[in-house]
Parts: C-alpha cells; structure tokens; sequence
C-alpha cells in the first residue's frame, strides 16, 4: 500500500489544520468522510509499506469505530461509515489517492459559458364573445 503525507483541516477549517504522515488512501478516505470532501489537502506520496487490506481494515477500524473509545450508538455509527466506504471486509481497501476535488496547482479552469433560456413562446387566446358568457 503507498503512503501519503497531507494535511488535514479538522472540521474543513483552514485555521485549524494538523500535518499527518504515513496515512493510507483508505485513510484519506475516512478523513474526508469525517471532515469533509475538502478536508484533506497538500496530499504527497511518501512511500510504501506491505500492509494487506485485511490488517488495515483493522487498523481503521480500531482507530475510529472502536467501542472501547466512542460510545455503544457512535461506534455502530462509524463502523457503518467504514462499511458504506469500503463494502464487505472482503473487498480490497483503495491502494492510491483519487482527488475529488481539484486542487490550486496554477492551473487554469475555464467557468462554463452561462446558458440564455429560450424564449418564452406566448399563444394568444380569443376573447370570448359577450353572448358565449350569458
């Protein structure tokens, strides 16, 4: 599994950020789900190591869904997350970083051009007559 440094914004706030290093992808993944999509930024290979999914599906698991830390209802709460993220324990755990969000790297996005709504077509409508009325 490759290794990532970053930076983590605790709660998505750009005044309280922490560096982390030797963090996985299924890591990463479990941070953005935490702290949200943005949270995790400044992400940079730092290596490798010989971890199978399996040990560090346990790993996960005991830092952020384990019962003897969180209460009973907020460990189920995160071990569901876990398994919503991942699936079953089975399936291999993500090796690399996919970025969802595009980071500033000077690269120059173009806005999309504003689309004009079409015109309104108005169909006129006979008055009726005074005698259709009575």
């Amino acid at each position: 599994m490759k290794l990532y440094s970053c930076k983590l914004r605790l709660a998505g706030a750009t005044t309280n950020e922490i560096l982390k290093s030797d963090v996985t992808a299924a890591e990463i993944e479990v941070l953005r789900e935490l702290h949200g999509i943005d949270a995790v930024v400044e992400i940079k290979e730092a290596g490798e190591n010989a971890k199978t999914s399996a040990e560090e599906r346990a790993r996960l698991k005991r830092l952020y869904a384990n019962p003897e830390s969180l209460n009973t209802q907020m460990a189920a709460k995160r071990a569901n997350m876990l398994r919503n993220l991942f699936g079953h324990d089975r399936l291999p755990l993500p090796d690399e970083v996919l970025d969802p969000v595009a980071q500033d790297e000077g690269e120059d996005f173009e806005e999309p051009a504003a689309v004009a709504a079409p015109p309104i077509k108005r169909t006129r409508i006979a008055k009726p007559e005074a005698a259709a009325l009575e």
